[in-house]
């Protein structure tokens, strides 16, 4: 292990002592890190503000004693999103994607799962966009970063093309009239052109998805997450 010098989202931690906090944070090059902040829960600790959650700091990691785990040596801020402190829906849906964050990520370089995050943290904190799209975008493309983003073009059955009518988890995408079995999720009634426009990348992650829609896809893509990577998952 050597210094590390880099962005961070703090996406998890836990108290260690009365002035110590373990902190987990997610990095562009580092993927996902755990460290130890001393001093992090005193009133004046210099590091506490820097690893707040909800921002995004430049930190200095020391290897520490422990395998795989480093010293916060020095953090500065470079962002706020400040609203999700104060608004209790926001701080809420913040606290789900870091939680997802945390537990999809590992310790190898991860750039398009850090910008993700990033750009998830920083569209729940703009107060014009609805919190719901930006949840369910930000986990659908989540499982396209860890390698289990569905077929939506075609059944995963029979190969035949067009709009899929339900989703089948395993092996993940959508199924036609023909093959659609009793345990496959519904994707009717808008669902599939949600499902499709939160998929995709190259679309903004903030939309104007009637808000039923979006959390159904939001609870969807959980149970999805979940089937694919451990039902402990958050």
């Amino acid at each position: 292990m050597r210094w590390l010098d880099t962005e961070a989202v703090p996406v998890g931690r836990r108290r260690l002592s009365g002035a110590d906090r373990l902190v987990t944070l997610l990095t562009p090059d580092h993927g996902r890190v755990a460290a130890v902040a001393r001093g992090a829960c005193l009133p004046r600790g210099r590091l506490g503000s820097a690893l707040e959650p909800f921002g995004v700091s430049r930190v200095i990691l020391a290897p520490a004693r422990g395998e795989g785990l480093y010293r916060a040596e020095g953090a500065d801020p470079l962002c706020r999103f400040s609203r999700l402190s104060t608004d209790l829906t926001r701080c809420q849906a913040a606290g789900l994607v870091c939680a997802w964050a945390r537990a999809l990520a590992r310790e190898e370089p991860s750039r398009a799962r850090y910008a993700l995050l990033v750009d998830a943290l920083a569209a729940l904190d703009e107060p014009t966009h609805a919190v719901a799209p930006v949840v369910g975008a930000f986990l659908w493309r989540s499982a396209a970063h860890a390698g289990v983003a569905p077929r939506l073009d075609a059944c995963v059955s029979c190969h035949a093309d067009g709009p899929p009518v339900a989703l089948r988890i395993d092996p993940g995408g959508g199924v036609c009239a023909h093959c659609r079995a009793g345990n496959d999720a519904p994707l009717e009634n808008g669902l599939w052109e949600g499902l499709s426009a939160m998929a995709d990348p190259l679309r903004p992650l903030a939309s104007d998805l009637p808000d039923g829609t979006a959390r159904r896809l939001v609870a969807l893509a959980q149970g999805y997450l979940r089937a694919h990577f451990g039902r402990e998952l958050p």
